[in-house]
């Protein structure tokens, strides 16, 4: 029972004071949000670690296209600088230059100024004269000379190019012999090819200065003194000599065709 004693009113208040408010106890942390701020701290981990990666990344690249960029000007630079060439040498000679030689030429090997080419297969050769008949006397035991170059017998040695001797015995034959400076062979055939005399001297030459014997039918290939030809100032010849008899008082026929070879 509740007493006027044990209740106390102010008077300045009607009313009774408010009970004591209760606060409530605060709430537990749910489990589980701890390990989500790890992986959210983690994450913003990676991701500055990517955007340095990045960063890192863009900067390696511009320098490379910089180094490109500078190797390719200085590439461009040297190719547009003008080569200079080393100085000509003031004691050498100008150098020449001939005209082409046409598709299919022979190149023939060069000679010494003043000098007449070798004589080969493939020379080309002029005819000079045509079966020139010549008889060389017979001089017993001395030598008659003859030239092939202008047919002609009995002239000095110096302008020959055979001499004829003959012994005027029966004991021995009459023999031609090849002044100094001509070459020959004995050749098979009255059917006579330039080319091929000329092949034969290198294949079977006679002996220099040497005898040849004088018998009926005997043809020889014979080519002039290239020496000899230059000191008159004529070209040098290639001569066909068949040897067609031999008199009973010992002089000599013999029948002579003869070409020109080129001085050049």
């Amino acid at each position: 029972m509740i007493t006027e004693d044990s209740v106390s009113v102010s008077h300045d208040n009607p009313f009774p004071q408010d009970p004591t408010t209760v606060v409530p106890p605060a709430k537990a942390p749910r489990k589980g949000a701890g390990f989500a701020t790890f992986l959210a701290l983690v994450a913003v981990l990676l991701a500055a670690g990517a955007a340095a990666l990045a960063w890192h990344a863009g900067t390696v690249a511009s320098e490379a296209a910089d180094k490109v960029d500078e190797l390719a000007a200085k590439q461009a630079s040297a190719a547009a600088a003008p080569t200079t060439a080393p100085p000509a040498d003031p004691t050498a000679a100008p150098a020449t230059t001939g005209p082409a030689e046409p598709a299919g030429a022979t190149t023939t090997a060069a000679v010494p100024d003043g000098s007449t080419p070798p004589l080969s297969a493939t020379t080309l050769f002029t005819q000079k004269y045509l079966e020139k008949n010549l008889v060389v006397p017979s001089d017993c035991n001395s030598s008659v000379y003859i030239d092939l170059d202008d047919p002609k017998v009995q002239v000095d040695p110096a302008v020959s190019e055979l001499s004829y001797y003959n012994f005027c015995n029966a004991g021995n034959t009459p023999y031609l012999s090849l002044q100094a400076g001509v070459e020959g062979t004995a050749y098979d055939s009255e059917a006579f090819d330039p080319g091929d005399c000329v092949s034969q001297i290198v294949l079977k030459p006679l002996a220099k200065e040497g005898r040849l014997p004088v018998r009926q039918g005997q043809v020889y290939c014979l080519t002039t003194s290239s020496s000899a030809a230059q000191k008159a100032g004529v070209p040098r010849r290639l001569v066909s000599l068949t040897v067609t008899g031999v008199a009973k008082d010992g002089a000599l026929a013999i029948k002579a065709t003869a070409w020109d070879a080129p001085n050049s």
